[in-house]
């Protein structure tokens, strides 16, 4: 067996030393967040990241080593494992040198992270109040008050935004042709925001509406019948084909929760990009003051090296994504907007609730 130079020992030791204390900071897998804003064609990287010891190996691997370092840490690693890491580009290799692509934060520099993108809110939300307001008395003046939450989050803080961004070329798009199993950015904070988290689904059968869906673990429980993809595809196929649906008592569920009325016409949001449809103008004079106001308010140089960051781009999309539940915190508190009651009170929600999360998006690029 090759021996280690004195340098390889001394590093080892703190190599070891490092991740004996950092052992509080770095928790199992199932304990931290995992987020990927990426094109993904077969293979999710947390599949990779979760399967065997993998996440063990890239939180060792932080700091770079070679494979004969990596074994005297103790930690267990196969050829396969480490191929199957670079493959999938979670690691790569310098020479005999290994380290760690992606970007694992642990709990002081996450906590770093988010009192940054908290404040970093409290400067933004100014920029766009106004507006914000003006699409929530656009919704109400259509009698759908209740869906404004669900929209400035699923339709633009957490949609319409990342194209502007990708257009103005803050950050690097998602390419959904690519050969690779996944595209785009991966990476791992602890520990999981306590505050409210949510997400959006996306439906569709291959027609021009899609079915957008501001979800959460409440709702999945509540609401399991609104997933089924079933259910959903003739929904929509309805749609694309008569604008409304021709038998309600065929969609039971739906027409519970309130999404069709009882003459078939939709009763929630139906949004097209358009300029003749006002709550996309809306969106897009958002998203267009946020990203400009994120251009110049923020030094995102800063932030890549903070952070240790690849690049701008990189830091851009992990930076944003904590800003934007710091942007809806925000609007939140100054009452331009409510929690839905889904999200507020699972408890005591009723069904017909569900509606306020749902809208139908027409996009021309589809």
């Amino acid at each position: 067996m090759k021996k280690l130079s004195f340098l390889s020992v001394m590093l080892l030791f703190w190599v070891q030393l490092t991740l004996a204390q950092n052992a509080g900071r770095f928790p199992s897998f199932d304990r931290v967040e995992d987020i990927c804003y990426c094109a993904v064609q077969f293979l999710h990287p947390r599949q990779v990241v979760k399967n065997s010891n993998n996440y063990e190996i890239l939180l060792a691997l932080r700091h770079p080593m070679t494979l004969e370092e990596l074994a005297a840490t103790g930690i267990p690693h196969s050829e396969n494992q480490i191929l199957l890491l670079q493959s999938q580009r979670l690691i790569e290799r310098d020479g005999n040198t290994y380290r760690t692509t992606i970007p694992i934060l642990d709990s002081l520099q996450t906590s770093a992270l988010r009192a940054d993108s908290y404040e970093t809110g409290k400067i933004l939300v100014p920029e766009i109040v106004d507006d914000c307001r003006n699409l929530v008395e656009h919704l109400s003046s259509e009698g759908m008050p209740h869906h404004a939450f669900s929209l400035l989050f699923s339709y633009v803080l957490d949609g319409k935004i990342w194209k502007v961004m990708e257009k103005k070329d803050m950050i690097t798009g998602r390419n959904k042709e690519s050969h690779e199993s996944w595209e785009g950015n991966y990476w791992i904070l602890y520990n999981k925001r306590k505050t409210l988290q949510c997400g959006t689904n996306t439906m569709n059968a291959r027609g021009k509406y899609s079915l957008k869906i501001n979800w959460s673990d409440d709702l999945i429980r509540m609401a399991s019948p609104l997933f089924s993809s079933k259910n959903l595809n003739a929904f929509l196929k309805e749609i694309d084909a008569n604008n409304k649906v021709s038998e309600p008592s065929a969609f039971s569920f739906f027409t519970e929760i309130g999404v069709i009325r009882p003459d078939g016409s939709i009763n929630i949001p139906i949004i097209e990009d358009s300029e003749t449809n006002r709550i996309h103008v809306f969106a897009e004079t958002i998203s267009d003051k946020l990203t400009e106001a994120l251009q110049t308010k923020i030094d995102i140089e800063a932030i890549t090296h903070k952070y240790g960051f690849s690049d701008t781009h990189e830091a851009m999309v992990i930076f944003y994504h904590e800003v934007m539940w710091d942007i809806l915190g925000e609007l939140v508190e100054r009452g331009v907007v409510h929690r839905p009651a889904v999200f507020a009170s699972p408890q005591t929600a009723k069904l017909s609730d569900v509606r306020d999360l749902c809208f139908l998006l027409r996009e021309n690029n589809e």
